[in-house]
């Protein structure tokens, strides 16, 4: 199984979103819960059927 780390460098090195447990890219996103600097998103792995949750954070701010 992949660290937290391990994870996070593979999906932001790849740009996809793989299962923790068995490294499968079958994942379907579940429930997300949105917070003020936040978000909290649910994975369902197709292949293994782990389930884990991602956390992503406010990082900056920009003009549209």
């Amino acid at each position: 199984m992949l660290d937290p780390d391990e994870w996070k460098a593979r999906v932001i090195a790849e740009g996809v979103t793989c299962c923790p447990a068995c490294e499968s890219t079958e994942v379907t996103l579940g429930a997300t819960a949105i917070g003020v600097m936040t978000i909290h998103q649910e994975y369902v792995c197709e292949h293994c059927l782990h389930t884990f949750s991602g956390l992503f954070a406010l990082v900056t701010w920009y003009t549209t």
